[in-house]
C-alpha cells in the first residue's frame, strides 16, 4: 500500500508525539496484534505508544483483573510500549482512568474493538478532544448506513472486508491487513507468527509445579491446556463437550497430561464435574487454586 492511500498519512505519523491503541484485550489478542503494534513503533520510534486495554465492564471478577495484571506486565516488559491502561473495578476508578489518560494529550488514536466499538470511540474523544481517531470494527452495524451517527467521534471508520483475504487465512492475516490500511505498516508473511518470551524463574516454577502435579509416571507423556472458557459466556464450552475431547486426545496421546483452566468463580463446580468424569475412566486428578 502506498503511504498516501493509508488512512493516517505519512504526515500525520511524522507529526504524531503520543499514540494510543484502544482495545479489550484478552490474552490471546495481545500474543497476535502485539507483532503490529511493535513493527509499528518500529516504523515511527519517534512516537510514545502508549495501550489502553480495559474492557469497561467495570466489574472485579477476579479473572477479568487477574486477566488485566498480567497483559500489563506483558505490556511493560515490552520496550515499544510505555504506558498500559488496565481493567478498571468500578466507574469511579473507569472515569479516573480516562482522566488520567486524558492528560497525556494524544494527537492520534487508534480503536480496535467489536461490539464495543461505538463506546471505544466515545472515550476516545473523552480522552482526546483534538486528536485523529480511527475506528476499526469487524462488521459494519445496519450495513454502514448509520456509522456517521454510531461512529460520530471518530475521524475515520474501517471494516475489514475479509474477502479481500484468503479463503483459509489466519488471524494474523487480519491484524495485519488492519495496521497495513491504518498506519502503512509492512512486514512479510514470515515475521506474521508472534514470539513469547517467558521468564527462566517462570519456567523453573513451572516444571516442579507439573512434577508436583503430574506425579504418577505412567502419564509423562503430551501436555495440553484445555481452556474452554471465553470473555463472553455464551461462547463457553459445556464441561461435558471439554471431557469428550479430552477423551478423545486420550485415545491418540494415551500417557498424555491435561490441565483444565478455571477461573474461581467455577473452581467448585468444575472440580465436582471433573470428579464424576474421573470415576468412571482411568483418569486421575488434582487441583490447585
Amino acid at each position: 500500500m502506498n503511504k498516501n492511500m493509508a488512512i493516517i498519512s505519512a504526515s500525520q505519523l511524522q507529526s504524531c508525539q503520543r499514540m494510543l491503541f484502544m482495545s479489550p484485550l484478552a490474552l490471546g489478542d495481545f500474543l497476535y496484534l502485539k507483532t503490529f503494534l511493535i513493527a509499528l513503533k518500529a516504523q515511527n520510534p519517534h512516537i510514545t505508544l502508549d495501550i489502553w486495554l480495559d474492557d469497561n465492564r467495570c466489574t472485579d471478577t477476579s479473572w477479568r483483573l487477574s486477566r488485566s495484571a498480567i497483559l500489563q506486565q506483558w505490556i511493560a516488559s515490552d520496550s515499544s510500549f510505555n504506558i498500559s491502561y488496565g481493567c478498571t473495578k468500578s466507574a469511579s476508578d473507569h472515569q479516573a482512568q480516562i482522566q488520567q489518560a486524558k492528560a497525556n494529550d494524544y494527537d492520534i488514536i487508534i480503536c480496535h474493538s467489536a461490539s464495543k466499538s461505538a463506546r471505544y470511540s466515545q472515550i476516545a474523544r473523552e480522552i482526546a478532544p483534538k486528536a485523529f481517531i480511527v475506528s476499526s470494527i469487524t462488521k459494519q452495524p445496519y450495513n454502514g448506513l448509520f456509522n456517521r451517527l454510531i461512529f460520530r467521534h471518530s475521524d475515520h471508520v474501517i471494516a475489514l472486508d475479509t474477502s479481500e483475504l484468503d479463503k483459509n487465512h489466519h488471524i494474523t492475516d487480519r491484524f495485519y491487513a488492519v495496521f497495513n490500511k491504518i498506519c502503512n505498516v509492512t512486514l512479510d508473511k514470515s515475521q506474521f507468527m508472534p514470539t513469547l518470551d517467558i521468564p527462566n524463574q517462570m519456567d523453573s516454577v513451572s516444571k516442579k509445579w507439573l512434577l508436583n502435579k503430574f506425579n504418577n509416571q505412567d502419564r509423562q507423556g503430551k501436555l495440553y491446556f484445555l481452556n474452554h472458557l471465553s470473555t463472553n459466556t455464551k461462547k463457553d464450552w459445556h464441561l461435558s463437550q471439554l471431557f469428550e475431547l479430552i477423551t478423545l486426545l486420550a485415545k491418540v496421546s494415551t500417557d498424555g497430561r491435561f490441565i483444565i483452566n478455571v477461573t474461581k468463580e467455577n473452581f467448585d463446580e468444575t472440580v465436582q464435574k471433573v470428579n464424576e468424569f474421573t470415576s468412571q475412566t482411568s483418569f486421575k486428578s488434582s487441583y490447585s487454586q
